[in-house]
């Protein structure tokens, strides 16, 4: 028989009751052949009944942390890091803006040996198509109008032709984070680890998603005028 390969799925949560639990059932019904998933969620110490639903769940499926408190996504997925037992790494977010449905697809070129590193980007509609706030379709202008903005920039200081570097879907070989050093405790995370991923020569290959982007009124956390100058910062800090 075939010995599967464990995937680690890190699952950081903070005020998400009203996604938490029918994502993680999502994330439970996916179909992967050969493919064993280790769950590892990270609690920062929600106050609307998050952490309740994980302390609910049945301890031996899950590697659970409880952080005494919120520190930031970035903190989450590094304490997370520490708990990986497969030999690839998926990082989830605790909404449902992204489908677990894609695992396989985002799954596949690893496995077949295509490439270390894949990022599931949110572009099967357009970049117009990406974010649609409900009732405020100015926000949503805003939006991909620096999504434009700011991917340009990315590909220009890093020498790449991605259309989504900004995804929180990111697929990589476990001994890609080799000799990386992960600083960025919040949103800006995600682009500091792309940025030394590619630093340390791991070139993503990008895969089409589902996205169903939220606004802040329904619980999105990250804010363009807050997390976009950090976002920047780790950008061109990674780089120089």
């Amino acid at each position: 028989m075939k010995k599967k390969t464990l995937i680690s799925v890190i699952l950081p949560v903070y005020n998400e009751s009203a996604t938490f639990l029918k994502l993680l059932k999502k994330i439970l019904s996916v179909k992967l052949k050969n493919i064993k998933l280790q769950i590892i969620i990270i609690e920062s110490n929600s106050n609307d009944g998050t952490r309740e639903q994980v302390e609910s769940l049945e301890k031996n499926k899950f590697d659970i942390i409880f952080q005494p408190r919120a520190l930031g996504k970035g903190s989450a997925v590094i304490e997370g890091f520490k708990k990986v037992k497969g030999e690839i790494i998926l990082i989830q977010d605790g909404d449902l803006e992204y489908d677990p449905k894609d695992y396989p697809l985002m799954i596949k070129p690893i496995i077949e040996k295509k490439t270390n590193f894949v990022l599931g980007a949110r572009i099967k509609h357009g970049i117009f198509g990406m974010r649609n706030f409900k009732n405020n379709l100015i926000k949503s202008f805003v939006f991909n109008c620096s999504h434009i903005l700011l991917t340009f920039l990315f590909n220009l200081f890093y020498k790449q032709k991605l259309k989504d570097p900004w995804t929180c879907y990111k697929v990589f070989k476990t001994s890609c984070l080799k000799n990386i050093i992960l600083e960025c405790l919040g949103f800006d995370f995600d682009m500091e680890l792309l940025c030394k991923l590619i630093n340390n020569g791991y070139y993503p290959l990008e895969v089409p998603v589902s996205y169903k982007a939220r606004s802040h009124r329904q619980g999105k956390k990250v804010s363009l005028i807050n997390d976009g100058p950090k976002v920047i910062f780790a950008m061109i800090k990674s780089k120089f």
